[in-house]
């Protein structure tokens, strides 16, 4: 890399001895974001090793006090540090939130596309010992998926025609449905 880049450096022609202008030093500058950046790790250590037992259900979803403590702190900080970080600091540093909504983009895709995939699998295929003492063509139970779509499981091949889907899975039912069910099917 750096006989390439010397070469490289080498075809512009930069004229050397050039100085930067007098009036611009090298610092720091919103050094109050550095303790912010420690909160954050802080924040973050806290959740994993503070466990106060404590369980609250938001709409059949359980929230552990310490990820909600986490998320609090975190909004706060992200809070603080926007109100108190001078505006000139992110114009010289070229900030927007680009980055950010693109990341924004990928996860909403991530999430879109594997609606299918959570669809067709069963609530208890992993967590289940009854699973493994059975035969793989056994008939078996009906089982509740996280989206609260029932999936008859049996000794019949599984196909996209014969799973009930909800109203937003439903969409995808296509030929890349058939494809991600034989590739899920137990053999």
């Amino acid at each position: 890399f750096f006989i390439l880049d010397s070469y490289y450096y080498k075809k512009e022609n930069i004229q050397p001895g050039i100085k930067p202008a007098a009036d611009h030093k090298l610092g720091l500058e919103g050094t109050l974001n550095l303790g912010m950046l420690l909160g954050v790790i802080s924040a973050v250590l806290l959740s994993g090793f503070w466990k106060p037992h404590v369980t609250l259900y938001v709409y059949h979803v359980h929230l552990e006090l310490q990820n909600i403590v986490r998320d609090i702190l975190l909004l706060s900080l992200t809070y603080l540090s926007w109100t108190m970080t001078p505006m000139t600091i992110r114009e010289e540093n070229e900030f927007n939130w680009f980055p950010i909504v693109e990341v924004g983009k990928l996860f909403a895709g991530i999430f879109v596309t594997i609606i299918p995939a959570i669809a067709i699998k069963p609530k208890s295929a992993i967590s289940s010992p009854e699973l493994y003492s059975q035969p793989a063509c056994a008939p078996r139970s009906t089982r509740v998926t996280p989206l609260l779509t029932t999936i008859p499981v049996s000794s019949r091949p599984i196909s996209a025609k014969n799973i009930p889907m909800p109203a937003p899975v439903a969409i995808f039912k296509s030929v890349g449905m058939e494809l991600i069910i034989s590739v899920l099917q137990p053999t």
